[in-house]
């Protein structure tokens, strides 16, 4: 029988308090929406993840999300608008971790009569395509590779959550056209740090190059840090960034285009070398290796649209990026992991409905990514990038109205790596709902997907909405 800490039972406790919290609020909320104006909705989720390579349950996750929204106005408010907040929070009794209370979004919306005004922590979707958006430049995406692989794998899904960050959009409607204009301006950078064990794996493979090069035993090449470390800049005025969109319709398209000034949302990585060496006989009798990494900033420019073509909904969009450059990534001294090329990435696709009912539902995706794996933005091979091709599809049946079949996949044409992902969903009333499901991530250990052989599980879920 699992044994659980004092503060481990404290955890868990609160959070069963604010899942009954919830559970009060889907109760009431409506009642209380009634008379205050406001909306309360919400959900609470249990996951449980088995290893299919025999290592037992992986993960056992609660988790929960509150949100609230209503309308401003009246008396005091001269612009209508409305306001929204959301929390969420989650504990994996597996490793006995997690947050139970974060801030999601909280922002005000200001309607004026050729503008609309959103102020505060938000996510603001620019794309046109599923999940990967290569012109949604504001909202940082968490790094895949954390948790060994299981924001690809383990969600037994392919949409792609960024994260809220805080900013001012506005979207600005002419008069003399059919024309859209978003701004947007993030006072605060969040990078996406390299995952701690991605950071060993790569200090480890760089001791072992230069050891073969140099000719020395591994124990003379030392490394000076375990971990890279880079900080963001510490005023505002460095950490200020710019979006703009703009967006009109021709014929049957919709029409996008942006650009962006601001942080990558990656640090770049390199490693410097210096030689350790006998002060009395000169010779070489080591090797110094130094992790360093930088954030920096990168200028994109996209174009994305979209139609309805009959039964089909089609789309594309692609972006290209210039990084400002990093003089170290060039330096033939040091080992780079990052570039200061220029790069691509594009996203083609479309899908359609079937039956009376819309019952069957098909979506399939290619993309293009040409600085590298969608998973690492690192090149663990140094001065190696290859361009990356991908297919991703989706096939979605509902036999009844409370079973849906679900299956849906990525593929690594450069490889022959991929992820399948079946899924089955019952709908036990209209707010519960079952489901059970598999992540099947194939290929060998050094291709892309392949990597991700620890991630093959089972997820038996079970979340109420309301």
């Amino acid at each position: 029988m699992r044994r659980y800490t004092k503060a481990g039972w404290v955890s868990i406790g609160s959070l069963v308090f604010l899942a009954v919290l919830a559970l009060c609020g889907a109760w009431t909320g409506t009642a209380w929406g009634e008379e205050s104006g406001a909306e309360v909705s919400g959900e609470v989720q249990h996951d449980l993840v088995i290893s299919l390579n025999g290592d037992g349950v992986v993960a056992n996750m609660a988790s929960y999300r509150l949100s609230l929204s209503g309308e401003l106005g009246g008396a005091g408010w001269a612009v209508p608008g409305s306001a929204y907040i959301s929390v969420k929070g989650e504990y994996d009794l597996q490793p006995e971790s997690g947050k139970l209370v974060d801030l999601d979004e909280a922002y005000v919306d200001l309607y004026f009569s050729c503008a609309d005004l959103r102020l505060g922590q938000q996510v603001i979707s620019w794309g046109t395509a599923y999940g990967l958006n290569p012109t949604s430049y504001v909202n940082p995406m968490p790094n895949p590779a954390s948790s060994g692989g299981a924001g690809v794998a383990g969600g037994v899904a392919l949409e792609l959550a960024r994260l809220p960050v805080p900013a001012m959009s506005a979207t600005i409607y002419p008069s003399w056209g059919d024309v859209g204009l978003v701004a947007v301006l993030n006072p605060r950078l969040q990078g996406v740090p390299v995952p701690g064990d991605a950071q060993a794996e790569i200090l480890r493979g760089v001791a072992y190059q230069i050891a073969q090069r140099q000719g020395l035993p591994p124990d003379l090449v030392t490394v000076s840090a375990e971990r890279f470390s880079a900080e963001p800049p510490e005023s505002l005025s460095d950490r200020l960034e710019y979006a703009a969109r703009v967006g009109t319709r021709m014929g049957n398209w919709d029409l996008y285009l942006s650009g962006f000034r601001g942080w990558d949302d990656h640090p770049v990585l390199w490693v410097s070398m210096a030689p350790v060496t006998d002060p009395v006989t000169g010779y070489l009798t080591g090797v110094r290796v130094d992790p360093n990494a930088a954030y920096r900033k990168v200028t994109k420019a996209g174009l994305a649209a979209s139609c309805a073509w009959g039964p089909y909904t089609l789309w594309g969009e692609g972006s290209y990026a210039w990084p400002d450059k990093v003089p170290e990534l060039d330096d033939p001294n040091n080992i780079a992991f990052s570039s200061n090329e220029p790069h691509w990435q594009a996203v083609l696709g479309g899908d359609r409905t079937f039956g009376d009912a819309g019952d069957v539902y098909l979506m399939a995706e290619y993309i293009y990514n040409s600085n590298g794996s969608l998973l690492v933005p690192y090149q663990f091979v140094p001065g190696k990038s290859e361009a990356r091709h991908y297919v991703v599809g989706m096939a979605r049946w509902q036999p009844a109205q409370d079973h849906q079949l679900e299956v849906s996949g990525i593929y690594c044409m450069n490889d022959g790596s991929y992820v399948a992902m079946p899924r089955y969903t019952y709908q036990l009333s209209q707010s519960t709902s079952l489901w059970f499901g598999l992540a099947l991530p194939g290929g060998d250990e050094e291709t892309d997907f392949g990597g991700l052989s620890d991630a093959r599980s089972a997820t038996l879920g079970v979340k109420l909405a309301f």
